[in-house]
């Protein structure tokens, strides 16, 4: 699977977010400059937003999800059935359950990654795909023979359905913006100091990256508990861990933070003018993958 780049909507609050921009992506207080801790706050709640218009709501990538489960598991399931074995595809494990936001992600825009998450993916994410599914065929009479019609009934290759057409160019589009904010003069400057002060702190790491890398690498064999059951002594400190790391990480990023929302209120605002129709269109792709996954019944109702 392709990497993603950008996460889930609150699209009900998009107009209310963008008001609160003037058409030149600074706040429409009567200020120009965007300065105060709301002016700020509106410009990170629009960035975040668009995102999200992009990557798809929780319930979006849901519906994604179980189209590429099914794009893969279907013809496997009629190759099977034409070898006369009856197979039973692992069920379905739903990522992005228990979401209600999809921030968007790391990348080269991680100076504008949204401040003050308890987590920064790495566990909480774990913990939601929850065990891998195992395969289990249904008693068949002869394995050699069933384990010998599965290899050659697995597709060599499965088309990626589970984003719109529309994303993977507004995404680029979106992450070479974010981009060249996180390279502006300003903003590095305003990060210089990001290194030590994480240091300090007890991660010895030069960028947001490189901590879920360093809380990545520190799981070692530390496993997500069951669903319903309670975290072991190990998970619970890689979880406390992380929550550790990610304060810090908002402590010493603000700075450069700030500088960035600064620096991107005008490449948003020109985004989203020219970029208004592909908009438009993604969010058509996303609702009819929304109408097709409901048609199985994997996707949950609501």
């Amino acid at each position: 699977m392709r990497r993603r780049l950008l996460g889930g909507a609150l699209t009900a609050l998009l107009l209310g977010v963008a008001a609160c921009a003037g058409p030149d992506g600074s706040a429409a207080t009567g200020r120009s400059p965007i300065e105060t801790p709301r002016d700020l706050a509106a410009v990170a709640e629009r960035l975040d937003l668009l995102s999200q218009r992009i990557g798809g709501t929780p319930r979006q990538r849901t519906a994604g999800e179980v189209l590429q489960y099914h794009a893969y598991q279907d013809p496997v399931r009629r190759c099977m059935a034409a070898a006369g074995h009856r197979y039973e595809p692992p069920p379905f494990v739903d990522p992005y359950r228990g979401r209600t936001v999809i921030h968007m992600g790391l990348g080269t825009g991680w100076w504008l990654a949204p401040l003050g998450g308890e987590r920064l993916g790495v566990t909480d994410t774990a913990e939601l795909a929850g065990p891998d599914p195992e395969q289990w065929p249904s008693a068949p009479a002869d394995q050699e023979s069933f384990q010998s019609a599965l290899s050659g009934c697995i597709p060599v290759a499965t088309p990626e359905v589970n984003f719109p057409p529309a994303y993977g160019p507004l995404a680029e589009r979106f992450d070479r913006m974010v981009g060249r904010v996180s390279h502006d003069r300003r903003v590095r400057a305003a990060g210089a100091g990001y290194p030590d002060c994480m240091a300090r702190g007890g991660f010895p790491v030069g960028n947001q990256p490189e901590l879920f890398e360093l809380i990545s690498a520190r799981r070692g064999d530390a496993r997500p508990p069951a669903p319903g059951a309670p975290p072991d002594a190990r998970w619970a400190a890689l979880v406390a861990q992380e929550r550790a790391a990610a304060r810090r990480d908002a402590e010493c990023r603000r700075p450069a933070w700030q500088a960035a929302l600064r620096a991107v209120a005008p490449e948003l605002a020109e985004f989203e003018r020219s970029r208004r129709d592909d908009l438009a269109a993604v969010a058509r792709q996303w609702d009819e993958m929304v109408r097709q996954a409901a048609a199985h019944p994997e996707f949950p109702a609501g």
